[in-house]
């Protein structure tokens, strides 16, 4: 991410608020001190494990979400990308 004003990478996250759904984050960037909120999904999201469920929380701003089906068992799989920059 970068800083509309100056182009610098360098923004610092400053504040952090979680709620049901949504991720807010207030930046600041350290070069020019403009101050950015950007707000970030999150999905809930069943894993499939050979012993058992569990589900956990992904950020979507983060995380690429691949889904395809096991050709030999026909089950539904969903694994983690790696993570974008």
């Amino acid at each position: 991410m970068y800083c509309p004003r100056c182009a610098d990478d360098r923004l610092l996250v400053v504040r952090t608020t979680r709620g049901k759904n949504v991720i807010l984050r207030r930046r600041r960037c350290d070069n020019c001190g403009l101050f950015l909120e950007t707000e970030e999904r999150v999905a809930r999201v069943e894993v499939y494990q050979p012993t058992h469920y569990r589900s956990k929380w992904i950020d979507l701003e983060r995380w690429k979400i691949i889904t395809s089906r096991d050709s030999a068992g026909g089950r539904l799989s969903v694994s983690e990308g790696e993570r974008q920059r």
